[in-house]
């Protein structure tokens, strides 16, 4: 189907198959394909109490959860240019607990050493953490937004880093022996051609790190359509199901699959909490802001090259 008002059909990105409407299981209670593409800028971010996004079906034949409808690259190409980091809002300090926690997992797997390359590092906290663990001599970072450029070639610390806007950007016969990959499968419309083109990246015996939200989580099935995960941001959403069956295709093989512990300060989990739930936030300025770990739906996974 050809595009129409910024957002275009398409099949299942694990499998190539068609879903129907009945294969429709998550609508929001505001669907974002009658809404023009104004309203649906308005909506791009925050957390609100009613939320907006593309209706997400279950492919009927690997049921990976996905939007049959979704913008297209021009549009979100628009629309990721007035984002934010990737920070939600708290503290960085607090947040490379959690990056730290992810390098961790990973190097209980295997080597970190050779050539690290992270795709869509935001502003460096993992490939700080990464950096400062393990033995690279080289850092290859891919990340669009080249206003961050000069932060992340700070991040890698003594590890000399090249830092480019899109895998095409790197040379094929520049492998890679550890590639990390934080909440980005979520975000792409084509994941699964993208694996392929990763893995061609990766030098046999590689590893390769992904965190995903998971869309089988205890939490989601709690939260209903308030989970945070659905929002426009994410054309498909995972389970470690789904997750192994698209690293496979791409030829990987998966190591380790559990679920990820976040670090966050008290306050700020009680503040997104309310605003989810529609109340007024302003009494949770009066909560200790500790640092709590707190499992939020979201899965890691380990997988060779």
């Amino acid at each position: 189907m050809s595009p129409d008002g910024g957002v275009f059909h398409r099949p299942c990105p694990n499998c190539g198959s068609e879903s129907g409407p009945r294969d429709v299981v998550v609508r929001a209670p505001v669907p974002a394909e009658p809404l023009g593409p104004e309203e649906r800028a308005e909506y791009w971010r925050g957390f609100r109490s009613r939320s907006c996004f593309f209706d997400y079906a279950r492919c009927p034949v690997c049921a990976l959860l996905y939007c049959p409808t979704y913008f297209t690259d021009e549009s979100l190409n628009r629309l990721y240019s007035s984002m934010p980091d990737n920070t939600a809002g708290a503290p960085p300090e607090v947040l490379r607990h959690t990056h730290r926690g992810y390098v961790e997992f990973l190097a209980d797997q295997g080597s970190l050493r050779g050539t690290y390359l992270e795709i869509g590092p935001d502003i460096g906290l993992a490939t700080e953490a990464a950096c400062a663990v393990g033995d690279f001599d080289r850092a290859i970072l891919v990340e669009p937004n080249l206003t961050v450029h000069d932060q992340l070639r700070a991040a890698s610390g003594p590890v000399p880093a090249q830092v480019v806007a899109d895998l095409a950007d790197i040379p094929p016969d520049r492998q890679a022996n550890v590639a990390v990959l934080i909440h980005v499968l979520d975000h792409l419309i084509e994941p699964a051609s993208y694996l392929r083109s990763l893995r061609e990246r990766l030098g046999q015996g590689s590893s390769m790190l992904v965190v995903v939200h998971n869309e089988a989580s205890l939490l989601r099935r709690v939260l209903g359509v308030r989970w945070p995960p659905f929002t426009l941001q994410h054309p498909q959403l995972f389970s470690p199901y789904t997750l192994r069956s698209m690293l496979s295709k791409a030829g990987f093989g998966v190591v380790n699959v559990r679920p990820t512990v976040n670090v966050f300060p008290a306050r700020h989990v009680v503040n997104t909490a309310a605003s989810l739930a529609g109340i007024d936030g302003r009494w949770t300025a009066l909560v200790p802001n500790w640092n709590v770990r707190i499992r939020l739906g979201n899965i890691m996974a380990v997988a060779s090259a």
